[in-house]
């Protein structure tokens, strides 16, 4: 919901919306993201921090720590890098990059750009062995995705006609020696 206002909102700043359909009023509150500086009108009982969803999620990371230290966002194993490793520009804000970008740009010898996409070939996120991560860039990504989907949908129909012949095989076999087993 967009709501336009007449005067210069300050930080904390109180407003109630009145919507024309409705008999009741509502309370919004003008936050600014103490991170990247976003501003935005909220209900406070929908406050859950002062920051945005993207620098909450990242926040969200730097208090998380595990002993091998990487830990799973998205489904993504992600690590924490020191300001000064070589790869560091290539990091969130909060020093935060995910494994398979950076295994890739060590591969690479070079950072990577925003529009380079790391594609796992076997669709694991967690599976960040060199030999199953290939580069492409966006544009391409989509490309190399949909060539998985055909070479899959190819593999279930071998599978498939596999199974049938299986199934003739042992359903064969039954009923010519027992006749009590059918699959």
């Amino acid at each position: 919901m967009d709501i336009k206002v007449d005067f210069k909102a300050k930080e904390n700043d109180e407003i109630f919306y009145k919507p024309l359909t409705a008999n009741r009023r509502y309370k919004f509150i003008y936050i600014i993201c103490p991170d990247c500086g976003s501003k935005r009108w909220i209900r406070p009982c929908d406050i859950k921090s002062k920051r945005c969803s993207k620098c909450s999620s990242l926040y969200n990371l730097s208090k998380i720590s595990k002993g091998n230290g990487k830990f799973k966002l998205n489904g993504y194993y992600v690590v924490k890098l020191i300001p000064d490793h070589p790869y560091f520009a290539m990091a969130f804000k909060n020093g935060y990059i995910l494994e398979h970008r950076l295994i890739m740009a060590q591969q690479m010898g070079r950072l990577l750009t925003k529009n380079e996409i790391v594609h796992h070939r076997d669709r694991n996120k967690i599976n960040n062995i060199p030999d199953n991560l290939k580069l492409v860039t966006r544009y391409n990504h989509r490309e190399t995705e949909n060539n998985d989907i055909v070479e899959l949908m190819n593999k279930v129909k071998n599978l498939e006609a596999e199974n049938k012949r299986l199934r003739i095989i042992i359903n064969g076999n039954y009923s010519s020696s027992r006749g009590c087993l059918s699959i």
